[in-house]
C-alpha cells in the first residue's frame, strides 16, 4: 500500500521520513520536528508496528504534541487484536483498514479517513 502518495493525491501534504531524510540527518530530531508543525499524524497500526520501538517512539512523540493541536489517527491495517494496541492509542476511534488490498476497500476507508481529516480541520477554523 503506498499510502503516502495516495494522501497526496488526495490533496494533503504528506510527511514521510523516508520521502524526507537526507543520509546522516538526526532521525528523531527531524522526526520530532516534523510531528511538531504537522495538524495529523496518522499511526497505521500493523503486526509490525505494534511491535517497532520506533514506531513507538513516533506515536509517543505525537501523543504528547496532540495535547495542544496534533490530532492522533490511528488507522489498522492488520487484523491485530486490539489488547494489541498501545494503550494510548486504544483510547482512540481506530479507522480499520482490515482488507485494503482490495481497491475497492482501500477507496472506501481513504474516503473516510479524508472526510475525518477534513471534518477536523472545519472544526479547528
Amino acid at each position: 500500500m503506498d499510502f503516502g502518495r495516495a494522501m497526496s493525491r488526495r490533496g494533503f501534504k504528506v510527511w514521510l521520513d523516508e520521502w524526507s531524510l537526507k543520509t546522516g540527518e538526526p532521525f528523531w530530531e527531524r522526526i520530532g520536528a516534523a510531528i511538531q508543525s504537522c495538524d495529523f499524524v496518522i499511526v497505521v497500526l500493523s503486526k509490525n508496528s505494534i511491535k517497532s520501538h520506533g514506531v513507538l517512539e513516533e506515536s509517543r512523540t505525537a501523543q504528547i504534541f496532540n495535547l495542544e493541536r496534533v490530532k492522533v489517527l490511528p488507522i489498522r491495517i492488520d487484523p491485530i487484536d486490539y489488547s494489541d494496541i498501545p494503550v494510548h492509542l486504544r483510547t482512540r476511534h481506530i479507522l480499520d483498514f482490515v482488507g485494503w488490498e482490495d481497491k475497492k476497500v482501500l477507496s472506501a476507508k481513504m474516503s473516510k479517513l479524508a472526510s475525518d481529516i477534513l471534518s477536523f480541520s472545519e472544526g479547528v477554523k
